[in-house]
């Protein structure tokens, strides 16, 4: 399975999450910016983490990080020859 196939599995929140995780910030800190109860981010990162088959938030951040690197590589490049 592709990382990106399992990235495709995770909730909107969930991805908000862990984006929010890859920054840095806390379990609270992410409460407040998204205006959720902490237990909620706490369950929330705890799907996301079953689902990706991680057993860290450092993990499950770094395989987000990793997929929006190798998604931004596959873009086709402009072409660059004149019509």
């Amino acid at each position: 399975m592709k990382r990106s196939d399992r990235l495709y599995w995770l909730s909107k929140r969930q991805r908000q999450c862990l984006a929010l995780v890859e920054r840095g910030m806390s379990s609270k800190e992410i409460a407040r910016h998204l205006q959720i109860a902490p237990s909620t981010v706490d369950n929330h990162i705890k799907l996301a983490l079953a689902r990706l088959n991680c057993y860290t938030r450092q993990q499950a951040a770094s395989l987000l990080h990793e997929e929006r690197r190798s998604a931004s590589r596959t873009q086709p490049l402009p072409s660059l020859a004149r019509r």
